[in-house]
């Protein structure tokens, strides 16, 4: 008699995505701007898709390079955006944990 060996595919960068679908994500993408929408999906190279998305753009101040400060405070709603994987510099999400409190992840 034969042991049943079954076999667990790889988990793919795609399926790690799957829980964060419908939440809302911010990212924040190389060139200091800050996306605020609610996450859609992917398509096939991993960019990712925000729809009921807002555009934030951080400004660096000439006196101290190190300091970021919000240049549109009130932020642009872009609607549905795809950004590019090879622009985002941090995707951070806040899930409900237990007793109401927030876990952010990053």
């Amino acid at each position: 008699m034969r042991d049943h060996v079954s076999f667990v595919p790889p988990t793919t960068m795609a399926d790690q995505l799957t829980p964060f679908l419908r939440q809302i994500l911010r990212i924040t993408t190389t060139d200091n701007r800050i996306f605020l929408g609610t996450f859609a999906g992917t398509d096939q190279p991993l960019n990712l898709v925000l729809v009921n998305a807002e555009e934030f753009r951080m400004a660096v101040r000439v006196a101290h390079e190190t300091e970021m400060r919000l240049e549109n405070a009130d932020g642009r709603f872009v609607g549905q955006i795809l950004v590019p994987w090879k622009m985002i510099a941090k995707v951070e999400a806040s899930i409900a944990g237990q007793y109401g409190s927030d876990e952010e992840y990053s």
